[in-house]
């Protein structure tokens, strides 16, 4: 045992010495750690804890139309905060400042009364008048800063399409969220410190970034035809009782949008108090069973994919039963022989139904979905909805003779307008676009942002002139009629679709939703149109397409082709 016991006492000496020796290490691999390692780590901790930031915003750029008319600006406001513990007397100095602002006194002193906030907003965005009489009182602890606030000059004009912006002037709805990180610019940055309680500590203000300004937007919308048409839509849901409508007006070779209207309409100044559904922009995001405005898709595709040729000749029956489900014509009550063009010009639904029977359901499916259905445009707007189009391994046994006369499919306006604009454009398929140029720093042409999306080829050449010559007779011979413009050769198609019952099964009788989509002039066309007019109602008689869509777009093409001079191009049009 006394062997062992100084056997411990020899190495007791070297144990301590070795935990000495590792404690030391360990120590100074901390010290290593917290003052080399981590030394900025813990730096940026405790900067954070004694700075505080502050954003000095840029002024955000402006959106001007096509000729540069200034559609959304921003004005130069104040914002007032205060720094509570510099505030002496909360009550007197709420008081004082409820008088200038006409705010409530009590809920004034609580913010004053904060005294372990160093930061607190009084009001925001005021008009400097305002706030210099606030300034003149020279209170302890209130502070002023600018803080610009957008302003739409036009009010509701395009107020679908330029959206606004939320308090914090970041955009929230339009081309103002499409297009924030060029409106907004970059903010700039401010700092100054606190003590441990969080109170600024004066004459500690350190400028650390300036502001960079926005961008200007221009677009390819011009401010005349968008107010007229916008006049024009309203016009028409009122005499008519609608529920809704849509325009859009686009030259069909470069996918220009010149004018996009939706009504019901709000006000941009003052979005805050419109209902929901009165912000949504119908032309991009409304999906709605077009009707037989798609029935020259139908034949579109019948001729281009060879299943038929353009000359051909039916027999077509006053009814035709499909997969259990009985299609009839709204006027024809007797069996007659119907040429392709014939179908169309007459709109009938039997003929479309067996122009669509020509092709197989891989076949049709494949152009419907290459004429865009199905599919976003890509235009450089937010929201824009796909429409609904099952793929024809879910088809039913009557689902493509429904789709060939515009039922069982949803599609959007702008959807209907770019394929109308494909037949237009030789049979290729343009990209709709509304943002033309952006301005960028010292009013350099900073990009254009036109979709880079290819340009695909839909259908042929030869097919697309065959159809557009048809589309010409539909409006002077068929039920196109009310669409005529004197002196202009005018083509289009009308549709006059029943609304399908929500949530369940068949549709609403006496419930519809009419449509025309047409262009001019028919020679060259330098202009396109789409109308729809949700859930109109007429004492003047039956609700159609024909009868309710095609005047309107009718008035609103006129405008546009004498605004923008375009003449006839032909000199053989009756008179």
């Amino acid at each position: 045992m006394g062997i062992i016991r100084r056997a411990k006492d020899k190495f007791r000496p070297i144990f301590i010495f070795l935990i000495i020796i590792l404690s030391f290490l360990i120590l100074s691999y901390r010290l290593i750690n917290l003052q080399v390692l981590e030394a900025q780590e813990y730096d940026d901790f405790a900067t954070n804890q004694h700075d505080r930031d502050y954003n000095l915003f840029a002024q955000r750029g402006k959106i001007y139309d096509k000729n540069g008319k200034e559609l959304a600006l921003s004005l130069h406001q104040v914002t007032l905060f205060a720094n509570p513990y510099f505030v002496k007397d909360p009550l007197n100095d709420a008081i004082k400042l409820s008088e200038i602002l006409n705010m409530d006194v009590e809920s004034l002193k609580e913010k004053l009364s904060r005294s372990n906030s160093g930061f607190e907003y009084i009001t925001r965005k005021i008009s400097p008048e305002l706030a210099n009489r606030v300034m003149e009182l020279n209170l302890d602890g209130i502070y002023s800063a600018r803080e610009d606030k957008r302003f739409y000059p036009k009010d509701s004009q395009a107020c679908h399409l330029i959206g606004f912006v939320g308090l914090d002037n970041k955009g929230l709805a339009g081309l103002e969220l499409e297009y924030e990180k060029q409106l907004h610019g970059v903010d700039g940055k401010m700092t100054a410190k606190q003590d441990g309680l969080g109170r600024i500590i004066p004459g500690t203000y350190k400028l650390k970034s300036d502001p960079e300004d926005g961008y200007d937007v221009h677009l390819t919308i011009d401010e005349n035809i968008q107010f007229y048409t916008e006049s024009r839509l309203k016009k028409g849901i009122e005499e008519t009782v609608a529920k809704r409508g849509t325009i859009i007006i686009m030259q069909p070779k470069t996918g220009e949008i010149f004018a996009m209207a939706n009504y019901p309409d709000f006000d941009s100044n003052g979005f805050n108090q419109s209902n929901s559904d009165s912000l949504k922009n119908l032309a991009i995001s409304y999906n709605f069973e077009p009707g037989s405005i798609l029935k020259f898709v139908t034949a579109s595709s019948a001729i281009d994919s060879g299943s038929i040729s353009k000359e051909m000749v039916f027999h077509l029956p006053p009814t035709i039963k499909v997969g259990g489900r009985v299609i009839s014509e709204p006027f024809r009550q007797v069996a007659k022989d119907y040429s392709v063009a014939d179908i169309l010009i007459n709109s009938a639904n039997v003929g479309a139904v067996i122009l669509a029977q020509q092709m197989s359901d891989e076949v049709y499916y494949n152009y419907l979905s290459k004429f865009g259905f199905g599919q976003s445009t890509g235009i450089d707007l937010p929201g824009e909805e796909i429409g609904v189009f099952n793929h024809y391994s879910q088809w039913s046994g009557s689902s493509k003779a429904t789709i060939s006369f515009g039922q069982g499919i949803s599609v959007t306006p702008i959807q209907l307008l770019r394929a109308l604009c494909t037949i237009l454009n030789d049979g290729v398929a343009p990209n709709p676009y509304i943002v033309k140029k952006i301005y960028g720093k010292n009013g350099d042409i900073d990009y254009f942002p036109k979709p880079e999306i290819a340009e695909k080829r839909v259908i042929s050449s030869e097919t697309a002139e065959a159809i557009k010559s048809i589309l010409i007779r539909v409006v002077e011979e068929g039920t196109g009629k009310n669409a005529k413009i004197e002196g202009y050769k005018v083509g289009g198609k009308t549709g006059t679709a029943q609304k399908p019952i929500e949530g369940g099964r068949g549709y609403h009788s006496g419930i519809s939703i009419t449509s025309f989509m047409g262009f001019a002039p028919g020679d060259d066309p330098a202009l396109a149109c789409i109308v729809m007019i949700d859930e109109p109602s007429t004492a003047k008689g039956p609700v159609w397409g024909s009868t309710v869509a095609a005047p309107i777009f009718k008035d609103v093409m006129s405008f546009t082709l004498e605004y923008l001079r375009i003449p006839p191009l032909t000199t053989d049009i009756e008179q």
